[in-house]
C-alpha cells in the first residue's frame, strides 16, 4: 500500500467513525425529542417554579405524557426526585395528612 492510500484509507476510516458517532446521536435526539417533547424549551413548569430539582420532575412528566406506556422506571424516577424535595424541604412525618 503506497503512502498516499494509507492518508485516504486513514481520511474514510476517521470520516467513516465521525458519521457513525453522528449517526449514533441522531437517533439517540429523535428517540429522546419523541419521548420529551419540548420540554427542553418549553418546560411545563409544573414543580419548576416551586424547586430547583423541579425542573427535572417536569421532564420526568413529560417523557410520560409523551410516551405510549407508564414505565416502572417513570414512577420510580418521579417518587425519588419527590422525596429528594420532601428531604430538602423538611418534610419528614406525614401523619397530619392521615384521615
Amino acid at each position: 500500500m503506497t503512502i498516499m492510500a494509507k492518508k485516504e484509507q486513514d481520511i474514510f476510516t476517521w470520516k467513516s467513525e465521525f458519521s457513525e458517532i453522528y449517526l449514533s446521536l441522531l437517533r439517540m435526539q429523535e428517540v429522546k425529542d419523541k419521548a420529551y417533547g419540548n420540554s427542553a424549551l418549553k418546560p411545563l413548569e409544573i414543580f419548576a417554579k416551586h424547586h430547583n430539582y423541579g425542573s427535572r420532575l417536569d421532564e420526568k412528566l413529560a417523557r410520560i405524557k409523551n410516551c405510549d406506556e407508564l414505565k416502572k422506571n417513570d414512577v420510580a424516577d418521579l417518587i425519588g426526585g419527590l422525596v429528594l424535595i420532601c428531604k430538602d424541604k423538611g418534610w419528614t412525618n406525614f401523619d397530619d395528612l392521615i384521615d
